[in-house]
């Protein structure tokens, strides 16, 4: 997710990012995020919400990235749809288990998520031209 971040900051855009990690179980995530944040200058927050507060934490949101490769209800999912955020999240079954999101994304990928950032953002993805066919055979033709 972190690495998305990067990719997004290297294309000139930066989103918002709130974790929710516990420092005190999760302390060495927490300073290498710290320490990729400042050398991109991305703007990333952790919240470090107790369970109890994760409803302000999803009034203050306007959605909920997932990129848990695994899960066994999807809690969170369910929580972020009830508070009316849009939903990016990994493409894996328990996720349409649950919730029908608005994007998804290969959750081992960070270009795949930072594409799927982009799309929820509605900023314009550029894609590879693909050549015609003549065109392909042409370029594998050529002396070098």
């Amino acid at each position: 997710l972190v690495e998305a971040w990067e990719l997004l900051a290297s294309e000139g855009h930066y989103p918002s990012l709130r974790t929710t990690l516990d420092p005190s179980r999760e302390g060495e995530l927490c300073r290498w995020i710290e320490e990729r944040r400042r050398s991109h200058s991305m703007k990333i927050t952790n919240l470090n919400v107790a369970p109890d507060d994760m409803a302000n934490a999803y009034a203050n949101s306007t959605a909920l990235v997932y990129p848990s490769l695994f899960e066994s209800f999807g809690l969170p999912l369910i929580e972020a749809e009830r508070a009316g955020l849009s939903i990016v999240a990994a493409e894996r079954h328990y996720v349409r288990d649950v919730v029908t999101p608005g994007e998804t994304f290969d959750p081992e990928s960070a270009l795949s998520i930072a594409r799927a950032i982009k799309r929820h953002m509605r900023l314009n993805i550029e894609r590879n031209a693909v050549p015609s066919a003549a065109a392909f055979l042409a370029h594998l033709t050529r002396p070098a």
